[in-house]
């Protein structure tokens, strides 16, 4: 008699109902890694963010998407990163000696750029 659940995990081994053991299929645990792409894509957006706004600058509305990606979004992605390395520890997880010296930089590169972001959008609506 086939398994009906056979969909949601696949095949398995022969148990008590089927030649009489015992025995139960046990598949290798692939060990997680920590999801440092997630820390490289809040640097990249602390860089974007910062470049642009020194780039726009305070002389129009658009300074406001220098703090968009710099703030919400690389903050938002730092977030991101603390979930996915969170939920990959709960298994047999594997981590980097990166992530101890790379998540504070990270954080405060994201920092940083946020508060220049936010210089250059403060710039502007004093001066409107």
């Amino acid at each position: 008699m086939s398994d009906p659940f056979d969909s949601l995990w696949g095949t398995r081994d022969a148990g008590p109902d089927d030649n009489g053991s015992a025995g139960v299929g046990v598949s290798p645990i692939k060990p997680t890694n920590t999801p440092l792409r997630w820390l490289f894509l809040a640097a990249a957006a602390a860089v974007v963010g910062a470049v642009g706004a020194f780039l726009i600058g305070s002389a129009t509305a658009l300074s406001i998407l220098p703090w968009l990606v710099a703030g919400p979004i690389g903050f938002g992605l730092i977030g991101l990163f603390s979930h996915r390395d969170a939920v990959a520890q709960a298994g047999y997880y594997r981590g980097s000696s990166l992530k101890g010296a790379l998540y504070p930089v990270v954080a405060i590169l994201v920092l940083v750029g946020t508060a220049w972001a936010s210089y250059q959008l403060a710039t502007w609506v004093a001066t409107r």
